[in-house]
């Protein structure tokens, strides 16, 4: 999955979550556990514990060739991605649309206190350092 950049330069810049921000996530649903939708790496979520990138990992930007009238083309891939809940009917109706062939799950997460992170205003989208899932949802 790929966290797009806002055009706007208020957004372009990674900011540090002054407070926890509740957010939501697609997951495949895996037993009692959790895993990435679209990053086929091997990180395990469990409800109520923090996962979090290697210490020293930096959410990196990079140019795409794709270019969205919302974006300026820039990208990040790594990272814990979720949507914010202001904009849930509109990443619901995101969420919805990605039609997958496994057993998925919405959760409420938050991204901790102290969490660098990314958001895109017009996209609903945060990219983050680390996350916690907190329940299964189905806002």
């Amino acid at each position: 999955m790929c966290f797009f950049v806002s055009k706007d330069k208020k957004y372009a810049k990674p900011f540090i979550a002054k407070k926890d921000i509740t957010c939501i996530k697609k997951v495949i649903r895996d037993g009692d556990n959790y895993r990435p939708l679209y990053q086929r790496n091997t990180i395990i979520y469990t409800l109520g514990v923090k996962a979090e990138l290697l210490k020293g990992t930096k959410l990196e930007i990079r140019v795409s060739p794709l270019v969205f009238k919302e974006t300026d083309g820039n990208l990040i891939d790594e990272g814990f991605h979720s949507y914010s809940l202001p904009l849930v009917k509109r990443a619901r109706a995101f969420l919805e649309s990605r039609l997958t062939p496994v057993e998925t799950a919405i959760l409420e997460c938050t991204i901790p206190k102290g969490t660098e992170y990314y958001y895109n205003p017009v996209m609903g989208e945060y990219v983050s350092t680390a996350i916690v899932p907190i329940k299964e949802t189905d806002f």
